[in-house]
């Protein structure tokens, strides 16, 4: 390796300065270099500071002498090998347990926090605690009251409560309220000639839903009372037509029921439900004296021609006897048609009770026999 020095100027010599002379001698460079890196790692393990420990001092002054680097760069300096001593007391430290969770990683769902593979598991549910909220002394609690014939019990708050209400109804009449008076003020069709103050307005399809619900409330008062099944608001606001055997030709719909409630200032103290029938059926006269006791009826074969059925009739507890029902009836007759008066033969009965027996006997006296029909 051939290195040569550049000329240094001077500033107060007047003769251009000698070159630096040159270093053949590569090997004895060489040597001197190992030597260094020798003395070097020696003093690293020696002392603690590298400062000033690299190269001797004869090689400083041989370096110092060149004023330019060589052209190739020199060796790296090793590092000093590791201190692979082990801690005096090395056996008194624990060894960590590896914490394995025993199961394969799975995916994450992004919506929840952790993913965890098998389910919690659900923990049964606890039977609820039973109580016994009466005392069975083995006494009969029941009781049926003779008036309204509702079955309840005394000594239950929730009972007495609804039978209370429910006795009042019964015995003196549904309240509708003043407002249904005034609503239905033009609705008058008939004023009571047995009964003193009373009235009956007509609620049919045609009529307000206000009305329409009123005379609902008093319908579900009369059901109870006689046993009879519900009718449902689709079908009693509904429209029929005459069957398939009687159709000639197209044929209109009519209102399929019409109520009639009589009225006594703002209570409801009667009620008549009317259905539009096309046949009936006779029922046989007995001549025996206990024809009008019970309610069991003999019909005949032949089928006539009908157009009103008498569904349901009901007067309320404390205004029976004194002619309510039969002003109902009365009214049916005339206004169930607009301008048309139905004669007594075409008006037939549900199946009757015993006191709707004795009605039909007494409404249809002088008469040949009365009807019966059957309900769909």
């Amino acid at each position: 390796m051939k290195t040569y020095g550049r000329p240094t100027w001077r500033v107060h010599d007047d003769e251009r300065a000698a070159k630096k002379r040159r270093v053949d001698e590569f090997d004895e460079a060489e040597a001197n270099l190992q030597y260094a890196i020798r003395e070097s790692s020696a003093a690293v393990l020696s002392s603690p500071s590298r400062r000033n420990s690299l190269l001797s001092e004869g090689t400083l002054d041989d370096i110092d002498d060149l004023t330019t680097p060589p052209s190739s760069p020199p060796p790296r300096l090793t590092p000093p090998p590791a201190n692979t001593r082990k801690p005096t007391f090395a056996f008194l430290k624990r060894k960590h347990k590896e914490v394995t969770t025993g199961s394969p990683l799975t995916e994450v769902n992004s919506n929840s926090v952790r993913a965890s593979v098998d389910p919690p598991k659900q923990k049964g549910q606890k039977q609820p605690v039973m109580r016994q909220m009466q005392i069975d002394l083995g006494n009969d609690t029941r009781k049926t009251c003779t008036t309204c014939s509702m079955e309840y019990i005394p000594s239950n708050t929730e009972d007495a409560a609804l039978h209370k209400k429910f006795h009042e109804m019964n015995a003196t009449g549904i309240d509708l309220g003043k407002a249904f008076m005034r609503a239905n003020a033009s609705r008058w069709v008939y004023e009571a000639t047995r009964f003193d103050e009373g009235y009956v307005v007509i609620v049919d399809r045609k009529a307000s839903p206000s009305a329409k619900s009123q005379a609902k409330k008093v319908l579900e008062v009369v059901n109870k009372e006689l046993s009879s099944p519900e009718i449902d608001d689709e079908t009693l606001w509904s429209q029929t037509e005459p069957p398939k055997h009687l159709q000639d030709g197209p044929t209109e719909k009519v209102d399929r029921y019409r109520v009639f409630l009589h009225m006594k200032d703002s209570r409801c103290v009667g009620l008549c439900l009317t259905e539009r029938i096309w046949e009936s059926r006779p029922v046989v006269k007995e001549h025996n004296g206990n024809a009008h006791n019970g309610s069991s009826v003999s019909t005949r074969d032949e089928v006539r021609p009908a157009i009103v059925g008498v569904s349901r009739i009901w007067t309320s507890g404390s205004s029976r006897r004194k002619g309510i029902a039969l002003d109902l009836l009365d009214c049916v007759v005339i206004n169930f048609i607009y301008g048309m008066e139905i004669t007594k033969a075409q008006i037939a009965f549900s199946q009757p009770t015993e006191s709707g027996n004795r009605l039909a006997h007494k409404f249809f006296e002088g008469e040949e026999t009365w009807h019966v029909y059957n309900e769909r």
